[in-house]
């Protein structure tokens, strides 16, 4: 498959699940990580780490649009459930979101 998807803030609990389902189809995947080393290990509810089911990391802060310069270069699809769950920071839910 000549596809390429945009995984937005793949370390996150449905992300892994989601990268891993889309390389297991075939598609190249691009992951949008704030710390990529996150990528590398199990999460704390057993989902899978993400490096392995994704052919590129783009180190990046979705509240930070001057880090997401050529994010979306070449990419086909993008799947994106960014968002909060928990507040631990000085980012609001609406600055993650929107």
């Amino acid at each position: 498959m000549d596809e390429k998807v945009l995984v937005a803030g793949a370390t996150g609990y449905l992300r892994r699940f989601v990268a891993q389902e889309l390389k297991k189809r075939g598609y190249w995947v691009r992951a949008l990580a704030r710390n990529p080393k996150k990528l590398e290990h199990t999460g704390p509810f057993l989902e899978p780490a993400t490096r392995e089911h994704v052919d590129e990391i783009f180190v990046g802060e979705v509240t930070g649009p001057e880090t997401l310069h050529g994010l979306c270069d070449n990419i086909d699809i993008v799947f994106s459930s960014v968002g909060r769950t928990r507040q631990k920071d000085k980012a609001t839910f609406r600055g993650v979101d929107y």
